[in-house]
């Protein structure tokens, strides 16, 4: 009987120590999330000043012609591309964050962020923010300036 006892408690154990590792790991992507949505509405600001004086540049721009400060460095899944004096800064799928974790960070301040579907933005809700350049990869979080 001891030993039934003895192995019942190692295994509930076992299941509390799981648990509490995909808790651990849900903070640390929730954490993980908000860092790139908070790189994300920095970086958009040096990137939209830049179409802005530039807009005739059609590209991705390269860090060193952004003018930022040198306390800043985007976080490494944060992506731009400029068209038309349009700047878009954009998290492609698969780099470990959730969409919807970096929609929800941005939105008090993003009305035209949403998910690159095709040829467009889509809002969370589903509405057409803008079209959007092939540059960007299907299923990327995007924030337009």
């Amino acid at each position: 009987m001891q030993i039934l006892f003895s192995a019942l408690f190692i295994f509930l154990l076992a299941v509390a120590g799981i648990s509490r590792v995909a808790v651990i790991r849900g903070d640390q992507q929730a954490g993980e999330s908000a860092a790139v949505a908070m790189s994300v509405g920095v970086y958009s600001n040096f990137v939209s000043q830049y179409a802005r004086a530039n807009p005739t540049y059609s590209g991705t721009v390269a860090n060193a012609s952004l003018s930022l400060p040198p306390y800043f460095a985007p976080r490494a899944a944060v992506r731009n591309y400029v068209a038309a004096g349009v700047a878009y800064v954009f998290v492609p799928p698969g780099v470990g964050v959730s969409p919807g974790q970096v929609l929800a960070a941005l939105a008090p301040d993003c009305s035209r962020c949403g998910v690159k579907q095709g040829s467009s933005v889509l809002s969370p809700s589903g509405l057409v923010i803008t079209a959007a350049p092939g540059a960007i990869p299907d299923g990327s979080t995007v924030r337009v300036l």
